[in-house]
Parts: C-alpha cells; structure tokens; sequence
C-alpha cells in the first residue's frame, strides 16, 4: 500500500481535473454500468462519490496500467450508502496537459 502522501498527491490531481472536466469513464467491462444502472447513478452522481474520497481510503497503487497506456492507476475502498466501493482512478501526465480517467466504480469484491 502507498504512502498518505502519495495517496493525497494523486487524489488532489484527479480531483482537480475532475472538476475541470477532464475526466472520463473508461470502464472495461460491466461491472461498473451494471452498478449505476441498479443505483440509477449518473455521472454526476458518480463525481459526488469520488468527490468524497480521502487519502486514508487508498487500498493499492500508484500502479501502470496493465493495458500498458501511459498513466498511474489508484485503487480506493470507500463507504457510500450500506456498501463498500471499489474504485479504481487513472491519471495520466501529458506535454499538451493531464486527464483523469475513471476506470471502476462498483461493490467490492466484484474486482477487474
């Protein structure tokens, strides 16, 4: 598991992108649209959740992405509502600016 600190870092960069719209879903299978679709989320329902999250909620990471796409990948548990989420962030440094992906957001234990 990272550091705090490594934790804060990422999190302020996405967040930051975040609500400069430079995020997008770019989720690889279904688990993350089957959850919205059960908690009638949308993405605006989806950035109050990581709008949430804290550096203490870090489970692993920072990481390469295993497609091999530039970025560092993060993985965060968080509590929301009665269930504990599994959420998984990307951030990727480039010359023209950064962008941040959201690449899952479901129940824990149904993992990528």
């Amino acid at each position: 598991m990272c550091s705090e600190q490594v934790s804060m870092d990422f999190l302020t960069r996405f967040k930051d992108l975040l609500a400069k719209g430079l995020v997008v879903f770019e989720t690889r299978n279904r688990k993350t649209s089957d959850f919205m679709r059960n908690y009638a989320l949308y993405f605006e329902d989806v950035k109050e959740i990581l709008e949430e999250l804290e550096p203490s909620e870090v489970y692993e990471g920072p990481s390469a992405d295993h497609n091999g796409s530039p970025g560092e990948v993060m993985v965060f548990l968080h509590d929301w509502e009665h269930l504990k989420l599994y959420i998984k962030l990307k951030v990727v440094t480039l010359q023209d600016g950064n962008t941040g992906a959201i690449l899952s957001v479901h129940e824990e234990g149904l993992y990528d």
